[in-house]
């Protein structure tokens, strides 16, 4: 397990923490797919058609 894996643990045990976490989830999401499209070249106008 990765030094970042086991902090994160940690803190995802304060629950303040985790629950700011799991609300950015949604955003991480958004960003991770707008970095794979660009991967791909593909652009917001030819999703929405």
């Amino acid at each position: 397990m990765s030094d970042f894996r086991k902090y994160l643990n940690k803190q995802l045990d304060n629950k303040e923490f985790k629950k700011e976490w799991d609300n950015s989830k949604n955003e991480y999401d958004l960003a991770k797919s707008q970095v794979a499209a660009r991967k791909e070249d593909v652009t917001w106008k030819s999703k929405a058609y």
